[in-house]
């Protein structure tokens, strides 16, 4: 995954690679091997293409922050800390904070907001979460 601008100074997100549960948020599960455009990332609230200005990819979930500091994610709905299906396609997951780090790890995510508070979510094999239970 890559971000780069076009030519209306718009962010655009390039996608390729393994998309075997979603991770690339096209509503494919298929792999890609040539970059794509992602466009499927709506915010509801105006209808308009949502820019995003970090990404991150685990091996079965993409997080990302847009242009408004809002948290998206993608792809194997445990990994993004959802218990419901799998995300098809980017989906907004937190409003209320404003986020600037996030960082995915093979079945786990880190994500810092603005107050540098660290966030941590995803499976806990191995005690992964920095707990010593499994959740």
């Amino acid at each position: 995954m890559a971000i780069s601008k076009d030519e209306n100074n718009n962010y655009v997100l390039y996608i390729w690679g393994n998309g075997s549960n979603y991770q690339l948020g096209n509503g494919r599960r298929d792999n890609i091997f040539k970059p794509f455009i992602n466009s499927f990332a709506i915010d509801k609230n105006s209808s308009k293409q949502v820019g995003f200005i970090y990404i991150a990819g685990g091996n079965y979930h993409t997080l990302a922050i847009d242009t408004e500091n809002r948290l998206w994610g993608w792809g194997f709905s445990k990994y993004v800390g959802s218990e419901t299906d799998d995300f098809e396609y980017p989906k907004l997951i937190d409003e209320q904070n404003i986020w600037k780090e996030i960082v995915c790890g093979d079945e786990h995510s880190f994500i810092i907001d603005k107050n540098n508070q660290l966030y941590i979510l995803g499976m806990n094999n191995n005690q992964k979460l920095l707990t010593s239970t499994k959740k």
